[in-house]
């Protein structure tokens, strides 16, 4: 399986809320930062327990989530992707719709590092730099 098609099928598992298919795509010491959030559960994550973590308290405050990658860039070890995503509010029902970036460090074949940012432009300008 490619990087970009772990990616792929992590981004799918979480639409689907199947934790156990997002772990066995991610290393047990995963770093999920969401530090520039804006929303809901902004901070970082360590390891699969922290992530579970992240994504049920996304899910207090929303029915459901779908993210849609938009586009992919590889460079190295790492993936920018431009992020489509569509909320619904728990309690309000209001749908949400957001674009913004993720960066993905890949080892092994799975998932070492998520950062959040807020547009395609800020995760390939992380990616860069990361890559070097």
């Amino acid at each position: 399986m490619t990087n970009r098609e772990v990616v792929e099928r992590q981004i799918e598992a979480f639409n689907r809320s199947d934790f156990e298919e997002a772990e066995r795509l991610a290393l047990p010491d995963i770093i999920v930062d969401f530090s520039r959030s804006i929303g809901p559960a902004s901070g970082v994550y360590h390891g699969t327990a922290g992530v579970r973590e992240f994504f049920e308290a996304l899910l207090d405050s929303f029915e459901s989530i779908v993210a849609t990658p938009v586009e992919m860039y590889e460079r190295g070890d790492w993936i920018a992707v431009d992020v489509h995503v569509r909320f619904r509010g728990r309690e309000s029902g209001v749908e949400v719709d957001a674009r913004g970036g993720r960066a993905y460090q890949l080892r092994d074949g799975k998932i070492a590092h998520v950062v959040l940012t807020q547009s395609m432009a800020e995760a390939r300008e992380f990616v860069d730099a990361q890559a070097g």
